[in-house]
């Protein structure tokens, strides 16, 4: 219900309007209004204002969002065409299997590589966008509007996952480096 004295709304079992302290009968009308006969006390401007302000950033720290699972997605592709190429060669010498072993561990290492590259290369605007995003959470609560909460949460997300997308690149690298030497 909302009070029929500053308009502010308050629930239907309180007696007491926490705005004006004013009594509400709940039975009667002289107090308290229906939510359609109330004036609305903030207008559309100030919603969209503060809408705004809430979601200051996140347009950028959505777009990091994407480029990190995408980079993990690649990074995860890379490590898993590498170990099995490397699979591949190891269960055939040991089963004694004639398979061409120089082809698969140099597919092994150009998909390692490839994929691993490409990860890298998603992961950096996962980390520029996270880190913006952060800043921009940062000079909202130094200015001390409305916090982009939403913003910092896959600000910080885009960033970590972004930092682990190039640390896989290493693990990538490893793994590479390791069917280089068996060749």
């Amino acid at each position: 219900m909302y009070c029929r004295k500053c308009g502010k709304f308050f629930d239907y079992e309180g007696d007491l309007c926490k705005e004006c302290a004013a009594t509400a009968d709940p039975f009667g009308e002289e107090a308290v209004v229906n939510a359609q006969e109330a004036e609305p006390q903030q207008s559309y401007q100030a919603f969209y204002s503060d809408y705004v302000a809430k979601n200051r950033g996140f347009s950028t720290a959505r777009k990091g969002f994407i480029f990190a699972i995408i980079a993990l997605v690649v990074a995860n592709i890379a490590v898993y065409s590498a170990y099995f190429n490397y699979f591949m060669v190891s269960e055939g010498l040991d089963n004694n299997l004639t398979l061409d072993y120089a082809a698969l561990l140099r597919t092994g290492i150009t998909c390692g590589v490839v994929f691993g590259i490409a990860s890298v290369g998603l992961s950096i605007p996962a980390i520029v966008c996270g880190i913006k995003s952060i800043v921009t959470f940062a000079r909202a609560a130094k200015e001390g509007g409305a916090k982009p909460v939403k913003t910092l949460v896959f600000g910080i997300i885009s960033a970590a996952h972004g930092v682990s997308g190039v640390m896989g690149f290493f693990s990538i690298l490893m793994i590479v480096a390791e069917m280089a030497y068996a060749l």
